[in-house]
């Protein structure tokens, strides 16, 4: 098993605080309304910040050996593509009309699509352009405890728009690149100190499989009785219900699997 890093904790506890110019609002953050805040400049070391939340700082860098990308850091002018996004474009088919979700398939997939609102298990790396280790990883999402896939609900808003619908055009067993704009990814802002202001992101990913259940996740719950008691709308329901939980029985979360019956 990989191992973290030793005295990161103690980085962590004694990192360096940010310290805001005012207070906010309490009855803002409680009621989930939208509001401003600043930093003070000084408040805070951008270069010890930086390094703490790098996954250098948490996992062992031998750890890291897979999921390293040197082609991200790859900017030879000479071959007059450019930059190294530039050079996964030239490869890429836009996926919609705008080209703000562009797609390259390294492995053809079988069956269907995946369906909107379903359960799916996913093995996938993000990068942003010039950083050769992965932001966000399925690794890194287990604390490097190896390459399993992990469960994504498309049904709860998990992830971010332009993955949710690059998933929605994979297929099982299919493996894709992804470029990805900011508008369908971490916006104007980004999300610092990994994701830089309006960063396109690379999505490396693989779909394991997935169990299609998003009638558990469809409007069930705000249909007038009369409506729930409907034939057409309990099948559909129970049935998602009965997927799900023979899928939590296989992966023998046995606890789980058998309240999905009764809820159905």
């Amino acid at each position: 098993m990989p191992s973290i890093n030793e005295g990161y904790f103690d980085e962590l506890i004694n990192a360096p605080v940010s310290t805001l110019t005012e207070g906010l609002p309490l009855n803002d953050l409680i009621n989930n309304r939208e509001t401003e805040f600043e930093v003070r400049a000084d408040s805070d070391d951008d270069e010890s910040v930086t390094k703490l939340h790098s996954a250098e700082s948490y996992f062992n860098f031998n750890d890291l050996e897979s999921e390293i990308n040197l082609s991200l850091i790859d900017d030879d002018e000479e071959d007059g593509i450019g930059s190294p996004f530039d050079k996964y474009r030239k490869k890429m088919t836009k996926l919609r009309g705008d080209g703000k979700i562009m797609k390259f398939v390294s492995k053809q997939g079988v069956g269907c699509t995946v369906p909107e609102n379903c359960l799916v298990y996913v093995r996938y790396k993000a990068y942003v352009e010039y950083q050769e280790i992965p932001f966000d990883s399925t690794f890194m999402q287990s604390n490097g405890t190896g390459n399993l896939s992990i469960p994504l609900n498309l049904g709860k808003g998990e992830v971010v728009p332009g993955l949710h619908e690059a998933i929605l055009s994979m297929r099982k067993g299919e493996k894709a690149e992804f470029l990805i704009h900011p508008d369908l990814a971490y916006g104007k802002m980004g999300c610092p100190p990994r994701i830089p202001e309006e960063a396109t992101i690379l999505f490396i990913v693989e779909i394991d499989r997935f169990v299609d259940c998003g009638d558990i996740y469809s409007n069930f719950d705000n249909l007038t009785m009369e409506e729930r008691l409907q034939y057409s709308n309990i099948y559909p329901n129970a049935k998602a219900h009965y997927e799900l939980g023979n899928d939590y029985f296989k992966k023998e979360k046995y606890r789980t699997a058998v309240t999905r019956p009764t809820r159905s």
